[in-house]
């Protein structure tokens, strides 16, 4: 069953490159791997197909268990790494009751570590509606994937280590009511784009300290804004209305 899934999954690569036997330098997993790609595959592969299930939901969350350090965790979810729950049935995860396709991810405080994969905006890039994972220990950079998200309504990745700037690409995520990422390591300007969230409720970008730059004039074009928390960075100018 694993070279089956295998085969099939490298052979759809050609015309959908969603699912990449390869590790962060590009080069090819190898089959006797410790890659979470390549253990979330094993897995799998022993795993009872669920009926109504996608396929890949069941595979994604295996290797989120793997790159976040699963066995690590603390306060463990219910039910992860079940061969016999659907992932719909696990602890912190919530589906669509018709698709039945992933749409909540919400693991708060539960020790996750490693950083926030490509494949998070790559697999559930038009289903995620709640992406909640804050008060962790997740770093690294947000990849540019995590901006193709279409459905995304609530981001929460507060108190972790994330590090890089915003990208311009904010102004895509339109669907977005609140984004907290207070209580990190964000550098940079906050791009004009984020003008573009005109559905957003909520903005923390609190305690990041090395946020700098002028405050863009185009905040004023939110217009579903209510709560906006910037202090504690290096940033100049007013708040503009």
């Amino acid at each position: 069953k694993y070279y089956q899934i295998r085969q099939t999954w490298l052979r759809e690569q050609e015309t959908n490159r969603m699912i990449q036997f390869k590790d962060e330098e590009g080069k090819e997993i190898v089959i006797n791997s410790c890659h979470p790609l390549n253990l979330a595959l094993l897995w799998l592969s022993t795993s009872m197909d669920i009926p109504g299930e996608d396929k890949l939901d069941r595979f994604g969350m295996a290797f989120l268990y793997g790159a976040w350090g699963g066995v690590h965790w603390k306060n463990q979810p219910q039910h992860w790494l079940s061969t016999e729950k659907s992932v719909c049935e696990w602890g912190g995860i919530k589906c669509n009751s018709k698709t039945k396709r992933v749409e909540d991810i919400i693991l708060l405080q539960h020790g996750l570590k490693g950083s926030i994969p490509p494949e998070l905006g790559r697999w559930w890039k038009d289903t995620l509606k709640s992406l909640a994972i804050g008060y962790n220990s997740l770093g690294g950079s947000l990849p540019d994937t995590f901006y193709d998200f279409t459905q995304i309504v609530n981001v929460r990745l507060s108190v972790n280590q994330i590090t890089g700037a915003i990208s311009t690409k904010i102004g895509q995520l339109t669907s977005l009511k609140r984004m907290e990422i207070d209580f990190n390591q964000l550098k940079g300007t906050l791009p004009t784009e984020l003008g573009l969230l005109t559905n957003l409720d909520y903005l923390g970008l609190w305690d990041n300290a090395q946020l700098e730059g002028t405050i863009p004039t185009e905040i004023a074009n939110m217009k579903g804004l209510r709560d906006l928390k910037i202090h504690g960075n290096k940033l100049t100018g007013t708040i503009p209305t």
